[in-house]
Formats: C-alpha cells, sequence, structure tokens
C-alpha cells in the first residue's frame, strides 16, 4: 500500500573548522538511491516525532555524527522528474541547515561514498540529485550570495 503523504527532514550537514580562514564545508553522501549522484542526509519523520528530532536522528544514523539544528532552508514539494518521483505520493521535504563539531563520518548502508566540501565547489562540480540541489541552491544563496 502506497501512502498518502510522506514528511521527510532534510540537512545541509556544516562544519566550520577552528582554523582562521579556513572555509566552511558541507556534507553530501554519494547514493545508488539517486543514481549514484550526491544528495543530502534526511529521511522520513516518524508519527509524532518533532522534525528537529527526526533530523538529529537521520543524521545519526546514517552518518554516526552529532548534530544540532539551525536555520530552515525551505519547504517544499517533491520535484517531478528527480527520479525519485512516485504518482499518488505527496513527498513533503523540509530541509534545514544542521551543525556538527567532528567530520568523522561512519556512514550506514544508505550511502557508498561522501565529501566534505564547499557549498559553491559543491554546486560547481558534483553531479547532484535535483532535490538537493534545489536546496543546494537556496542555501548557498542565502548564506553565499556573491558565489552563485
Amino acid at each position: 500500500m502506497v501512502p498518502g503523504s510522506v514528511v521527510a527532514v532534510g540537512g545541509i550537514i556544516e562544519y566550520v573548522s577552528d582554523k582562521p580562514k579556513k572555509e566552511k564545508e558541507i556534507l553530501l553522501v554519494k547514493t545508488h538511491k539517486w543514481g549514484d549522484r550526491y544528495s543530502m542526509v534526511g529521511g522520513k519523520v516518524r508519527r509524532n516525532e518533532r522534525l528537529d528530532s527526526a533530523l538529529i536522528r537521520e543524521v545519526k544514523e546514517e552518518t554516526g555524527l552529532s548534530s544540532f539544528v539551525g536555520e530552515h532552508i525551505c519547504t517544499f514539494d517533491q520535484i517531478k522528474n528527480s527520479g525519485y518521483y512516485l504518482s499518488g505520493v505527496q513527498h513533503i521535504f523540509v530541509d534545514k541547515v544542521t551543525r556538527v563539531k567532528s567530520k568523522k563520518v561512519r556512514l550506514n548502508e544508505e550511502a557508498q561514498e561522501y565529501i566534505w566540501i564547499p557549498p559553491q565547489v559543491a554546486l560547481k562540480e558534483l553531479s547532484i540529485e535535483p532535490n538537493a540541489r534545489h536546496t543546494l541552491e537556496l542555501y548557498a544563496n542565502q548564506f553565499y550570495p556573491k558565489f552563485i
């Protein structure tokens, strides 16, 4: 049986080094679920689970990283033709910034690779699935407007 609506949370995971003048980096994961393109960490919100709690849980499950939730980036319906679109199912994505104090990633089975990369470099150089690209572009415009 296919559900009518699915709410998912995703995070632009930021790491800011203690070293002066070191550029902010974000974590992206490469996954077969998205045709071996890069995407953000995230997943479905469980019944009676708060959005921020779901995001912290998903980050921990998928990367082993402890995080705290920051700013809201966007909320949107599933992008048609993204490669993950299911007719008859309404996917609602709520994407936020999450911050971590460590870059020591331990991927679970959902992703095959990861990369820490400055956001503007990721947008220019990586193959990113459409939903994550949408969020990353909004994030970059909000926090790095001179680069877009």
